[in-house]
């Protein structure tokens, strides 16, 4: 029987990441994709980034209509929450849930203000949500905020911030290194229980990228419903990405978006390789 998956992630209007990725990587995976609303991200016409949160009570009525109509979930996964009301609710409403895996992106929905202004939010992320968590992906400028480590840009560093991470609670720590770590590799770490392992890939020269931190962990997380060992998941998520970023499309003259599509296609002209 097939995987069943919810993503608990706002719309990202440009089609590139959120619920749109989250939806388009689980359809990829072979896993059936559920969500539930928590925001909706649009920008206005002086490029001003938009986050409207749906209102707590609505998000409480779609989760808890999800959980009766789906009570073997395979996995969760968590994007942008909208504000702290949302991320409280959802909070108390996994505790319940905690032998399904849960993988959470912790989106920053204050990427457009300064640090101090989103301080509340991961404060709550750190103490309420990670340790309900089996997975936690976040980027560089999320791990500086969540570790409480400014300038993460070196390996080691990456190394001490997932370290700090994981004694909030949660079990796997996953930073995405992005092109930010010098060199012509980009790097993602893992920090399980045991040990760190580096996952490599050459940086492509490629504005095709938005999205790409949504659908990564998308993919980690149907790797998860999916029965994967943790770092075999987020090896094939990597690979994903990669195929992604490297065949998106394009959404403005300096921004292009991921495409979910692009991995089946890359083995499809592999296989059509081997046979010819």
């Amino acid at each position: 029987m097939v995987k069943k998956v919810l993503t608990i992630s706002g719309s990202d209007s440009s089609g590139a990441g959120g619920m749109q990725a989250d939806l388009r990587t689980f359809a990829e995976y072979g896993v059936f994709g559920v969500q539930a609303l928590t925001c909706i991200t649009s920008i206005d016409e002086q490029q001003n980034f938009i986050i409207d949160p749906v209102p707590t009570a609505l998000l409480y009525e779609q989760l808890t209509s999800i959980f009766a109509m789906y009570p073997d979930l395979a996995a969760i996964k968590i994007g942008m929450l909208g504000n702290q009301e949302n991320l409280k609710l959802v909070a108390n409403l996994l505790k319940k849930k905690s032998s399904i895996p849960l993988i959470v992106d912790p989106v920053l929905a204050f990427k457009e203000t300064a640090a101090t202004l989103a301080q509340p939010f991961f404060e709550l992320m750190r103490n309420v949500l990670l340790p309900l968590a089996f997975v936690t992906t976040p980027n560089l400028v999320e791990a500086e905020l969540l570790a409480d480590i400014p300038k993460i840009g070196s390996i080691p560093k990456m190394k001490q911030a997932a370290k700090k991470i994981q004694e909030f609670g949660v079990e796997n720590v996953v930073i995405k290194g992005g092109q930010r770590i010098p060199g012509a590799t980009a790097v993602d770490l893992l920090l399980d229980n045991k040990k760190n392992y580096e996952f490599r890939y050459p940086k492509l020269d490629s504005h095709y990228i938005n999205g790409a931190g949504c659908t990564f962990a998308a993919g980690i997380t149907a790797g998860i419903a999916k029965g994967m060992p943790i770092k075999k998941a987020v090896e094939l998520a990597k690979e994903f990405v990669f195929a992604g970023i490297a065949d998106g499309c394009d959404f403005s003259p300096e921004l292009g978006n991921v495409w979910q599509g692009a991995y089946r296609e890359k083995r499809k002209e592999k296989f059509h390789e081997k046979n010819e």
